[in-house]
């Protein structure tokens, strides 16, 4: 386009319906407006000057109103299935990204609650991200935060003490099924909204009994997103929760304060 003093125009390249207008066609011309045809005969002709594509191809040729056709040549693709063959899983690699350090964190379910469609989404696209720049050359790291820290892990210690069974074969839907029914509840009791608050109080200061329903808990949902990462093949290079910071988090408000940007309301 550079080369025909043109502006940038949206078009594809894709496989014809019919073989017999060859292995490729592009509707370049077809967007500049104007003759298409006409542009479909400059662009041919300026794409013939590459040496490396013309090593390629057969022919290019234009049709119909338009197109700008491509037959590959034979001969390139039997290497080229040769050049697959030795490279393996290397072939196509580049040097794109190479010397980027490259953090993705993607996922980030919340524990105690089921693996949900949208969690799903970001597992994909970070893991095709994460491959992409691996396969680039990047330094990459996968990252899982999980959400396993909070007031809400104060209801589902409540409402696990409230059951007396939480050691039973409690699966993750359970677990959310009954921390919703108890939230529920705690909108019109505020007992036992009292007693959530209470609960987490107790996890933050390490109580052990708080402490192992909690455990328990935040074990149980990590097998149940493994299930999960395991069938769609996903790599996860490291897994902090919420809860790997709570050590730090008093240093780091004394630090906030002492610096006067702390402001309680």
């Amino acid at each position: 386009m550079r080369k025909l003093d043109l502006a940038e125009v949206d078009f594809v390249v894709e496989h014809p319906a019919d073989e017999v207008w060859g292995d490729y066609a592009c509707n370049v011309a077809m967007k500049m407006g104007g003759r298409p045809k006409d542009w479909a005969e400059r662009v041919k002709t300026e794409l013939e000057k590459d040496q490396g594509l013309m090593e390629r191809m057969e022919r290019i040729e234009v049709a119909g109103s338009g197109f700008v056709n491509f037959w590959v040549k034979k001969k390139w693709l039997v290497e080229e299935l040769g050049e697959i063959v030795n490279r393996g899983k290397s072939y196509g690699k580049s040097e794109w990204s190479e010397g980027k350090r490259v953090l993705v964190e993607y996922s980030s379910p919340n524990i105690a609650k089921e693996f949900s469609v949208g969690h799903l989404r970001s597992t994909i696209i970070g893991q095709a991200l994460y491959n992409i720049y691996r396969f680039g050359g990047a330094e990459v790291t996968g990252d899982n935060h999980l959400g396993d820290w909070g007031t809400q892990f104060g209801m589902v210690i409540a409402a696990l003490e409230e059951k007396g069974d939480q050691e039973a074969e409690m699966g993750v839907s359970e677990l959310e099924r009954i921390y919703v029914d108890y939230n529920q509840r705690a909108r019109e009791d505020e007992k036992l909204l009292e007693k959530a608050r209470e609960a987490f109080v107790r996890l933050e200061k390490g109580e052990k009994e708080a402490r192992k329903i909690w455990e328990w808990v935040v074990d149980k949902s990590r097998q149940e997103f493994e299930r999960v990462y395991q069938i769609l093949g996903i790599r996860i290079d490291h897994a902090f929760g919420e809860s790997a910071y709570e050590k730090t988090m008093e240093e780091v408000i004394k630090e906030v304060e002492e610096k006067g940007l702390l402001k309680k309301k």
